[in-house]
């Protein structure tokens, strides 16, 4: 158990190095009427497709659907994520 968790870590820790680091380069390549807000739309056409993508392969590889012990357990994660992002984007 203990290598399986560690062989998913490293993709994850791979995946968040590469997609991150490349979060805004096709920005880069827009045309200058769709850079900056103009961009967000797109962008979050992306995520709203991605996010379930990530969610499922995750599912596949364990056997099952992320489960919380409890609803404030749920909660937590969420705002624990969204600060996170928000930080990590705004900073």
């Amino acid at each position: 158990m203990q290598n399986k968790n560690s062989v998913m870590g490293l993709v994850c820790s791979i995946g968040v190095g590469v997609f991150g680091g490349s979060i805004l380069a096709p920005q880069h390549y827009a045309p200058a009427v769709v850079a900056g807000i103009g961009f967000l739309p797109s962008f979050a056409i992306g995520v709203a497709i991605a996010a379930p993508v990530v969610v499922l392969v995750t599912a596949l590889y364990n056997g099952h659907l992320p489960r919380f012990k409890s609803r404030a357990d749920f909660w937590i994660a969420l705002t624990a994520g969204t600060c996170a992002q928000v930080a990590g984007d705004g900073g």
